[in-house]
């Protein structure tokens, strides 16, 4: 079987949270390469629907953590809303555009 990682999507030294939707499952040498790099939006895309299963598990299994979290950081409201992944996925994309092309740092393009 192989060893897992606790990923930083947004790696801790550049969003210093630990909050459920942040945290991804990842192989050892993914996690080892990938440094403190942000995911670019066309890797958020690419990757859209593992990132949006793990949402969908740990909204499942810690609703009320997992809302709690999401919601003010990447959803803009209170409440869960019909569509909910799109809106958080498509905000993740625009706050790792940000922190990119606005504060300078290094991209993470490939998986």
């Amino acid at each position: 079987m192989a060893m897992l990682h606790v990923n930083h999507m947004i790696p801790f030294p550049v969003w210093k949270n630990n909050n459920l939707w942040n945290l991804l499952p990842s192989s050892v040498s993914v996690n080892a390469k990938k440094l403190d790099r942000i995911p670019s939006p066309e890797f958020i895309k690419k990757r859209s629907d593992a990132i949006v299963t793990y949402w969908d598990s740990m909204y499942e299994v810690y609703p009320k953590r997992f809302s709690r979290e999401i919601n003010p950081a990447l959803i803009g409201s209170p409440e869960k809303l019909p569509g909910w992944q799109a809106v958080a996925r498509e905000r993740l994309g625009e706050k790792c555009e940000y922190l990119i092309n606005v504060l300078g740092y290094q991209p993470r393009i490939n998986p």
